[in-house]
């Protein structure tokens, strides 16, 4: 049997989502088996899109992403999520992932310490290639309230393991980001795009014709002639209604004494 038969889309090492684009044979059965994918039933709905065309071309991507971990397609499948056009993994399917990877001597644990409003919670671990250095990274709900994570109700009802899964990933993103290809969690995502960004563009300058322009019209509004920051009091006027030679209702304006008036 050939190679190529025995690399399912293109061999010769690389990136599969390069030699894919390259290697016309290893194209067209991908794109066979991602249309195969995104007609079955137990691929999840959010990667099927909204279309066929879309639908093959999540599942084609996800096959050579899968390909490239080594790991089962449908089990990726269900891991990965799609958000604002960028992708990330659920935090279980991450801890899966580091657990089962080979660079820990042991598993991901936990450390919980407070109640409430001050409950804490640790993950730590031991690196395979460290075993004398715990790896730790601790998040807290004063840190899920500050960082606007408790507009999920969960934080609410299961502070504990919604806490355990943020340390998890926070520990995995830190200490093992190639376990997941260095992409962060679906939360993650969804948080940064919450927050709106804030506008640092510096205030432009004006040019020289600007203000030469804003001068000459200064000068021919007459803004110009009084000091700045003076400020007119308001004119007080009284009115009443009286009748005209042709019998309809009018106004006498009445000034006040600011006007002259008695």
């Amino acid at each position: 049997m050939s190679e190529t038969a025995i690399v399912p889309f293109g061999g010769g090492g690389g990136s599969q989502l390069t030699n894919l684009l390259l290697n016309e044979d290893s194209f067209a059965r991908l794109q066979k088996a991602a249309a195969m994918f995104a007609a079955s039933p137990l691929v999840p709905q959010h990667l099927k899109g909204g279309s066929k065309t879309e639908g093959i071309a999540n599942c084609a991507i996800a096959l050579a992403m899968a390909h490239e971990m080594g790991e089962n397609p449908l089990t990726l499948m269900q891991g990965i999520y799609v958000v604002h056009g960028r992708a990330g993994w659920s935090a279980q399917y991450m801890i899966s992932r580091a657990n089962s990877s080979g660079l820990l001597k042991g598993r991901i644990r936990w450390r919980k310490e407070g109640t409430g409003s001050g409950l804490v919670v640790t993950a730590y671990a031991t690196l395979k290639d460290e075993p004398d250095e715990e790896i730790t990274a601790e998040v807290s709900m004063q840190m899920a309230k500050d960082e606007g994570w408790t507009k999920n109700s969960k934080y609410r009802t299961m502070p504990d393991h919604m806490l355990r899964w943020r340390s998890a990933t926070f520990l995995i993103r830190s200490y093992l980001p190639e376990v997941m290809m260095g992409y962060g969690t679906r939360e993650e995502i969804e948080d940064m795009n919450a927050r709106s960004p804030r506008d640092v563009t510096p205030p432009a300058e004006m040019s020289t014709e600007h203000t030469q322009a804003t001068a000459v019209v200064a000068e021919m509004l007459g803004l110009n002639d009084e000091p700045a920051g003076v400020v007119e009091p308001p004119v007080s006027v009284e009115a009443e209604i009286v009748g005209t030679e042709e019998g309809q209702a009018g106004f006498a304006w009445a000034p006040g004494d600011d006007e002259g008036g008695e």
